[in-house]
C-alpha cells in the first residue's frame, strides 16, 4: 500500500497517536491479524456471513459465503424503519479458483505467483484479501465490483444464515480503507466543473 495514501486516508477522529499505529499496522501488514474471536453482540460491517442468498446467471438461486459492506446500524435487526434496509455484501471467492482464471487466460507461474503475493499484502485496491482461518474456510478475495443486496431478514429469520468471522479493528479500517478508495476516490484530479 501506498503511504502517502494511507496517511491521506486516516479517519480524522483517531488521534494522533491512534492514527500513525493504525499507519504503521496498514504498512506492517500481516495477513493473519484481521480477525477477532468474538461473535458476540451485535451485527457489523465486515462481519462475514454464511448463507447469503445470490442468483447465478441462469437465475438459480444459491447460498454463499460473503462480506456484509452495509454500515452497522443498517444491519441491526432492532434497528426498525418504515421501509426495512437491504444488506449489502460481497461474496467470498477462493483466492485459489481465481488463480486457476489467470492460468487460463494465458498468465505464467511467476507472474501468477506475485499475483497471489501482492493480493495477499493487500495492495490491489479493487480486491479484499481474507487469510484463512476463524471461519474463513480458504484463502479468500472479495471483489468490491460484484456486489449483491438482500433483504435484512432474509438473514434473522432464515436458521442456515450465521456469522462466521469477524473483522478487528485493523480488518475493519483496511476493509474501510479499500471501499473509500474503490467508491469515493477524491483524488482522482478531473475537475467537472460547477
Amino acid at each position: 500500500m501506498d503511504p502517502n495514501e494511507i496517511q491521506t486516508n486516516l479517519p480524522s477522529y483517531l488521534t494522533s497517536y491512534e492514527q500513525s499505529k493504525l499507519r504503521e499496522a496498514f504498512l506492517s501488514y500481516e495477513d493473519k491479524a484481521l480477525y477477532t474471536k468474538s461473535l458476540e453482540g451485535p451485527y457489523y460491517q465486515g462481519d462475514v456471513w454464511r448463507g447469503f442468498k445470490i442468483r447465478n446467471h441462469k437465475g438459480e438461486e444459491k447460498a454463499v459465503t460473503g462480506i456484509a459492506l452495509s454500515n452497522s446500524c443498517d444491519i441491526a435487526p432492532e434497528n426498525t424503519r418504515e421501509i426495512r434496509s437491504k444488506v449489502t455484501f460481497c461474496p467470498l471467492i477462493p483466492l485459489r479458483k481465481y488463480l486457476m482464471l489467470l492460468e487460463k487466460a494465458g498468465r505464467t507461474n511467476d507472474e501468477i505467483n506475485q499475483k497471489a503475493d501482492i493480493i495477499r499484502k493487500q495492495h490491489i485496491t479493487n480486491l479484499f484479501y481474507l487469510p484463512e482461518g476463524d471461519g474463513v474456510e480458504s484463502e479468500s478475495i472479495v471483489l468490491l465490483d460484484d456486489i449483491y443486496s438482500c433483504k435484512s431478514d432474509c438473514l434473522f429469520k432464515n436458521p442456515d444464515t450465521e456469522v462466521v468471522c469477524r473483522l478487528n479493528q485493523l480488518g475493519h479500517y483496511l476493509l474501510l480503507f479499500k471501499l473509500s478508495i474503490h467508491f469515493c476516490r477524491f483524488g482522482e484530479q478531473v475537475n467537472r466543473g460547477l
